[in-house]
């Protein structure tokens, strides 16, 4: 949740305990049911929220899913073929160029087709893989290894997926609530118009509280360091300079 989204979150929350808590005298059953309504509105917002931080731990899982099995797939599949291909260059000339290692920090979508390729490549020279002691299956532990990088990128993109659609349920939820807080501002200051307690109190609930930054004009503690020295201010005439005593 965004910083912003969280205080407006917040003040929507602490209004609604207000409508709870202080019930005006003068309420009527149509009050009573925008309170409900607005209730509701609030719960929508914390499900969405629930929903929206499931969403990016999912998406948080995955992409350290997809690390893992991208350097399985580059170090214990796609390595070994290469490093084969490479001491074999020079009895079978263009082996190495069909068979080079993918470069580092490649994106994942361009490492699963690039995988793909070797892997065809490989199969062409099988003889020679295993004449160079990869396993008799080595072209099924490939495939699987990309496979497996494919499951996690979708598991990924679900979490992204779900992060995303509970953030835009929750822009559109905390829109709504925030319609309904003025509706509830015009009625309450003729309810409370003789209780300025109950008034103010109501005033600080449905406040946003924006979260203090620096004063205004104020020096940080680097800047203050890097600053240069201040020169030294001009001896007031007006104050005389404070002479200590010899000890005698």
């Amino acid at each position: 949740m965004l910083s912003r989204q969280k205080q407006v979150t917040e003040s929507l929350l602490r209004t609604r305990d207000f409508l709870r808590r202080r019930r005006p005298a003068q309420a009527t059953p149509v009050w009573d049911a925008l309170v409900r309504d607005f209730s509701a509105l609030v719960d929508g917002i914390m499900a969405f929220a629930a929903e929206q931080a499931t969403g990016h731990r999912l998406e948080r899982a995955g992409t350290a899913k997809i690390r893992h099995a991208v350097r399985v797939l580059r170090n214990h599949h796609l390595k070994p073929i290469a490093a084969i291909a490479r001491a074999c260059d020079a009895d079978y000339p263009g082996v190495y160029s069909g068979l080079r290692l993918p470069r580092r920090r490649l994106p994942v979508t361009k490492l699963i087709a690039e995988s793909h390729a070797i892997r065809k490549n490989a199969a062409s020279y099988r003889a020679l893989m295993l004449s160079m002691g990869r396993p008799a299956d080595f072209i099924e532990q490939l495939d699987a290894a990309i496979a497996h990088v494919v499951t996690c990128v979708r598991e990924r993109d679900r979490g992204t997926s779900r992060h995303a659609a509970a953030t835009a349920g929750l822009e559109q939820q905390i829109r709504r609530a925030r319609s309904m807080v003025p509706v509830f501002d015009s009625q309450l200051a003729i309810y409370y118009k003789d209780d300025s307690m109950a008034l103010g109190d109501w005033v600080t609930m449905k406040r946003v509280h924006a979260t203090r930054g620096p004063a205004v004009g104020a020096v940080s503690t680097a800047d203050a360091t890097d600053a240069p020295d201040a020169q030294p201010a001009a001896p007031d005439p007006q104050v005389l300079p404070l002479v200590v005593p010899r000890a005698a």
